[in-house]
């Protein structure tokens, strides 16, 4: 066979060249990889920080929220406070009973959507601080008496836990 020419280093050179080709598209791939990641993580950022505005902005102009709101805020100047709720008898007592409850169960449940990371804490504790804090401490006695009578240390511990955290910064 006359005329073709084995450049014995051939093979070698063929399997340098698909080294680098391999080289080439792991390192496209990590890359790529790396991208998607940061990609997936800022929109999970951003889809907390989206929902804690809801969370916001819906407590804020909700009528029943304001309606809890204005109950937990009389209650707290009327005589006896927030206690003399844990022996409610007229059905304006109950009610206004389960008012209290709905508005340490809107604190609870924002412990909770920030602990399991669904709210973003920066965010909300920006805006509510030390309202959130406040709530607390004006609930306080009332939370540990209910506990004391139910023989459990979980109502609202989450609050109390998220309260307690943030007083301490």
């Amino acid at each position: 066979m006359k005329g073709i020419e084995i450049n014995p280093e051939a093979p070698i050179q063929i399997i340098q060249n698909g080294y680098w080709s391999a080289a080439a598209i792991a390192f496209s791939a990590s890359v790529a990889a790396i991208i998607a990641i940061k990609s997936i993580i800022n929109q999970n950022r951003v889809a907390r920080m989206r929902a804690t505005l809801d969370v916001i902005l819906k407590s804020e102009s909700d009528t029943y929220y304001q309606d809890i709101y204005s109950t937990f805020t009389s209650e707290l100047t009327r005589s006896g406070g927030l206690i003399s709720l844990i022996d409610a008898h007229s059905d304006n007592e109950k009610r206004s009973r389960r008012n209290v409850h709905d508005f340490l169960n809107h604190y609870e449940l924002i412990a909770i959507a920030i602990e399991k990371n669904i709210l973003d804490e920066d965010f909300y504790k920006e805006w509510m601080r030390s309202t959130y804090i406040k709530h607390y401490q004006e609930a306080e006695e009332y939370i540990n008496t209910l506990n004391k009578e139910k023989s459990t240390t979980v109502l609202f511990i989450n609050f109390k836990e998220l309260a307690e955290k943030w007083d301490r910064e």
